[in-house]
């Protein structure tokens, strides 16, 4: 099976190469045949030039540079377009989920499952962003009816075939990718994954971001406003 591993950096100069190297441990040690494809989401520190400098030693890597800062969502969604894996593995760049667990989602794929969704175990992040992620995912359950343990978990794992229709469907302009694959498909199972604490660089989720986030994806699942036509990003160059 060919994976497609997509990672969202947003200034990320500090952990990235360490990322990369763990990144190709798990890949050789595991035997995967895969592809990495880092979207940078318009960073402003050297974290483009760290990506390019890591693609001109290993043509495994490709990267999409968007023209600003989008979100996680949007970088996601851009790398899926471009992806060519019979699985898609989402992971942050930030290294509080390590690369080396990927191994778990992949077990769950080949025994059949659609998509494999990762919820942190001892979670590390700030008091104010668990509680506001609870309040938030809890109204999410209530409307959609689908419990997901951690939704927000960026480590997942997707067949292809499966977030193609997803996106065919409901669009590029997708919001909450997670609930609208728990409605597509009975196929969902989840693991747990390790969580650290961020050793390098700042959380690029503020509590007002947070909100804006919440406000957007409560705005798709109450009112069903998804908008086809219009994309999340827009790409300014293609590596790879």
């Amino acid at each position: 099976m060919f994976l497609s591993i997509i990672i969202p950096v947003y200034n990320e100069e500090e952990n990235l190469v360490e990322l990369y190297q763990r990144l190709d441990k798990t890949i050789k040690t595991n035997d995967y045949t895969a592809e990495v494809i880092f979207v940078d989401d318009g960073s402003d520190d050297k974290s483009y030039a760290i990506l390019k400098n890591l693609y001109q030693k290993d043509k495994r890597i490709k990267i999409i540079k968007l023209k600003k800062n989008f979100g996680q969502i949007p970088a996601i969604l851009a790398g899926i377009k471009l992806a060519r894996g019979d699985a898609v593995i989402t992971l942050d760049a930030d290294l509080q989920n390590p690369p080396e667990e990927i191994p778990k989602f992949m077990e769950k794929i080949n025994q059949g499952f659609s998509a494999v969704f990762g919820y942190r175990i001892k979670r590390k992040d700030y008091f104010l962003r668990k509680i506001c992620s609870f309040v938030f995912w809890q109204l999410i359950s209530l409307k959609t009816r689908k419990k997901i343990k951690d939704p927000g978990c960026g480590f997942n794992a997707i067949k292809k075939d499966l977030i193609d229709k997803i996106i065919k469907k409901y669009g590029e302009n997708l919001k909450n990718i997670k609930h609208m694959i728990a409605k597509e498909t009975n196929s969902v199972t989840q693991v747990a994954v390790s969580h650290f604490k961020r050793e390098r660089g700042k959380s690029k989720y503020s509590f007002l971001r947070l909100v804006s986030y919440a406000l957007s994806f409560l705005k798709e699942i109450f009112l069903k406003n998804f908008t086809k036509n219009n994309l999340l990003y827009e790409i300014e160059e293609i590596l790879g």
